[in-house]
């Protein structure tokens, strides 16, 4: 198995979009939803978004809730 290598800026670690997508096996696209959403925390660098290692464990751990979005009853007339 391949390891994912974060990105290292400073003393802090980051992972980008596609790296989340891969660890969490999920699509990308989710990932960007999560992000959006503010669901997961992430700073924009140029065109890339990147999320930080603390940012990613407090995800995990919880911290950012992650809801289920409703789907639409159709009213019983």
């Amino acid at each position: 198995m391949k390891k994912i290598q974060t990105i290292k800026i400073g003393r802090k670690q980051f992972y980008n979009v596609e790296m989340l997508s891969k660890m969490l096996s999920i699509p990308v696209e989710t990932v960007r939803a999560y992000i959006r959403r503010n669901r997961l925390r992430a700073i924009k660098v140029g065109k890339r978004y990147l999320v930080s290692e603390e940012n990613l464990q407090r995800f995990l751990d919880g911290g950012e809730q992650v809801r289920e979005i409703p789907k639409n009853k159709e009213s019983d007339k």
